[in-house]
Order: structure tokens, then sequence, then C-alpha cells
């Protein structure tokens, strides 16, 4: 008998984009499925089309709160989830009508607890296929060389019973919870297929303006708090770093400037082989001259 699976999808104001999110999960060709749609407080029309098609499809379950952010809906939706595994999906996004098919046969023929697409990834991967134990698993996460985004892992829904989004981070928040996902498990199986459809917007954590809650991905490291993996860590937040000083070259945000610099000067990168050599020039340089250096880069950038 085929094993039912959970999908989360957190909504918020996704009246544009909420139908085709939905028709991809419905249509898949993998057909036990519970559709949890978390509306996140919408001001739009997004509640009411997520009605009109649960009134069609017994599969959609819906719950509500009021505006807490993705997490907390995330969280919310694993609390009511009943499936055997568990995946997310975001409400700008759409599916291949294999996906789920492709995973679960994947995942069941071998024996892992989890399962990732390895093509997405930050740095470039050429993996194909290929099972990793849970030691290098973290490893290659904080490097950035596994998938960050929870929509690109299938789990078992026992691996992940006991982690949480955390809701003091808000920008690579699905770093964290894959890190705690990994130190219940042994093995971890890549696999490289692409029947995820990202979509960017605006909204996008990455086009998103600076703010306290951006600058929340570097509490990471601390959170994570695993001295056999502190060179990786540090390389971790550097690239945090360099990810607020080039939105702070985009925005202009002058109340950043201090925030910035003087996280700069906090960060020990000088003999960390890890951390490569333009990160380097980019934190030393907000460091000790952040003004007169962002100045000179929007020259550079023709800004």
């Amino acid at each position: 008998m085929d094993p039912l699976i959970s999908i989360i999808v957190p909504v918020y104001n996704s009246e544009k984009t909420i139908g085709r999110c939905i028709d991809s999960i419905l249509n898949q060709k993998y057909k036990k499925l519970e559709l949890i749609l978390v509306d996140d407080g919408s001001q739009d029309g997004s509640l009411q089309i997520c009605k009109e098609y649960k009134d069609k499809d017994s599969r959609i379950v819906i719950i509500t709160q009021s505006n807490s952010g993705v997490s907390k809906a995330r969280n919310y939706g694993m609390q009511v989830s009943s499936g055997e595994f568990l995946s997310f999906v975001d409400s700008d996004d759409y599916l291949e009508a294999d996906f789920y098919q492709f995973l679960v046969t994947k995942l069941i023929s071998s024996g892992v607890d989890v399962i990732t697409l390895s093509k997405y990834t930050i740095k470039q991967s050429n993996i194909l296929e290929e099972i990793i134990d849970s030691d290098m698993a973290r490893r290659k996460l904080l490097l950035l060389e596994l998938p960050t985004s929870v929509w690109a892992y299938l789990y078992k829904a026992n691996t992940i019973k006991n982690c949480r989004f955390s809701e003091e981070v808000h920008f690579f928040e699905d770093l964290l919870f894959n890190f705690d996902m990994l130190r219940n498990i042994a093995k971890l199986k890549l696999v490289s297929y692409e029947g995820y459809h990202y979509v960017y917007t605006s909204n996008s954590a990455n086009n998103s303006a600076l703010s306290d809650k951006k600058m929340s991905c570097l509490l990471i490291p601390d959170l994570i708090n695993d001295n056999t993996l502190n060179n990786e860590c540090i390389f971790f937040k550097s690239h945090c770093l360099v990810a607020l000083i080039l939105s702070l070259i985009k925005s202009n945000q002058k109340s950043y400037f201090k925030k910035i610099s003087s996280e700069c000067k906090k960060i020990n990168i000088r003999k960390n082989k890890l951390v490569p050599i333009e990160y380097k020039i980019l934190i030393y340089g907000m460091a000790f001259f952040p003004r007169t250096f962002i100045n000179l880069l929007r020259i550079f950038r023709g800004g």
C-alpha cells in the first residue's frame, strides 16, 4: 500500500500563484496525498481560492493563523499532518507531475529516511546519485553543497517529529531546520532530478531589503553549537555577511552600516581556508572602511 505524503504549503497573499501551485500537487501521478494549506493571515483572495479547491478535493486540509510568518505556519502544518512522509512546497512554486512518484520510489528503494534534490544547491553540484552519512551531510550543508531549502527534500515524518522551524531566524531558517534533521538520521540520499520549479519573486528572501529579520541568519552558527564544524560554521557565517553586504550595496540603508561592519570585525576568517578570498576582501573592506568600500563597490557595479 502506498504511504501517505503530507504536503505543507504556507499561504500569504498568493492569489496570483496559489492556484497553479495547488493544481500541480493535486495532479500528481502519486495520488495518496494530504495537502495542508496554512493561510498566514492573507489580505487578498488566497484563502477563498483555497476553500474553493477544498470543496472539490477531500485531500485538502485548510488551517488559518494570524500573520505570524512562514516558520510558524510550517510548524502548525507539521502539528496537524498525518502522513508517513512529509514535504514542503512554497505557494509561488509548482511541481512536475511525477515529482512525488519519483522521490517516494527512490527513497523507499534506497532504505534511507530522507532524500534531497542535489541540483538545487547554492554551490554548483555535479552529483548524479549518491548516499552519504549524516556527518558528511551536515558538513556539506554548512558549505552550501547540499540544498538549504526544505522544499528540496522528502522526509520520513518520524525523522523530523522533534524538529521545528526557529521563529527567531528569518533568513536561511531552512538550513537550521535541515541541520537539526540531519542529527536524527544515519544516511541521506541525493538524486539529480529537477522536478521542482522555484519561482523567483520580489518577495523572495534573497531579494528582500535589509532588516533585522534578514540579519538573523548570523545567529545560526551559535544555534547549531557544534565545535566539530567550527570552520564550516565560519564559512557559512561569512556567506551570510557577504549576502548582507550585497544587500546593503543595493539598498543603501544607512542604519545597517555600523551593524554589518561590527559583525565583519568579529568574525575570524584570516586562517580559514574554506572562506574564499573574494569573501575575505568584502568582509575586511566592510569591517574597516565601510562607507568608502561600499561606495567603491557601487562604482564598480555601475550603481
